[in-house]
């Protein structure tokens, strides 16, 4: 489990470190602070963010507004416009590539927690329609992200070793932690690579990378005996062949 990873681009560097400050303080993770749009470009190429926070109006040839094209482009992210201009012409410009939100200068932290959330939902609700009508949650490229108290907290497919029903409820199993979220497990089911995770039992889906060892009428996964029918142990065995030459 990691926090959502956040890309600052912000060319004034005081202000820039007070908001990844803030971001840290609000549990999120930072993984750059960029202070030209070009440079921004290719740290998103290489660090591969959530989420990122833009300043329209860059110092240099490129603006923020430039850069927000080009992500719209390349990049499939959110991203909030920050500003100290709240000047039609500016909110015009920026408003054309569809932002998931603004935060006028100086920013405040509950305005920036507040923003960040509203953004991802949002932005969660336009590309995985299917996948937020099936669970609260927010699924966003091979990740999902759970509620934890008051903060989004990021959870890899890859890094879930078992779900298993309990009534309204999943249980979500990852390495030494258990996340509880609300749906079922067909619905769960929709989102994961179909390719990795497979359903044993009706009330049991594993990640089959996950299997330690198979018995006759179960599977351990995570020190967890997992049970599965025959019908089904049947069929996980063709699926581990395919797997395995895939």
């Amino acid at each position: 489990m990691t926090a959502l990873k956040i890309m600052i681009v912000e060319d004034e560097m005081i202000t820039a470190e007070s908001i990844k400050d803030m971001l840290e303080e609000l549990g999120y993770e930072v993984v750059g602070i960029c202070m030209r749009a070009e440079t921004a470009l290719n740290a998103i190429m290489s660090e591969e963010p959530d989420f990122a926070l833009l300043d329209v109006n860059l110092k240099g040839e490129k603006t923020g507004i430039w850069l927000a094209e080009q992500l719209k482009q390349k990049h499939n992210i959110p991203y909030v416009f920050l500003t100290s201009y709240g000047d039609k012409k500016t909110i015009e410009q920026a408003a054309e590539t569809n932002p998931f939100g603004y935060l006028l200068k100086p920013i405040d932290k509950h305005h920036l927690y507040a923003a960040i959330e509203v953004a991802i939902k949002k932005f969660a609700e336009i590309n995985n329609s299917a996948s937020s009508n099936v669970l609260e949650e927010i699924v966003l490229k091979d990740s999902l992200f759970i509620k934890d108290e008051y903060l989004l907290v990021k959870v890899k497919f890859e890094d879930i070793n078992l779900a298993k029903a309990n009534g309204n409820y999943i249980e979500v199993h990852t390495n030494g932690k258990k996340h509880l979220i609300k749906g079922t497990l067909s619905t769960f089911m929709e989102i994961l690579p179909k390719r990795q995770f497979f359903q044993t039992h009706r009330s049991y889906l594993i990640n089959i990378e996950k299997i330690n060892a198979i018995g006759g009428n179960y599977v351990k996964v995570d020190q967890i005996n997992v049970p599965i029918t025959a019908t089904n142990k049947e069929e996980l065995m063709t699926q581990l062949n395919l797997y395995k030459k895939g």
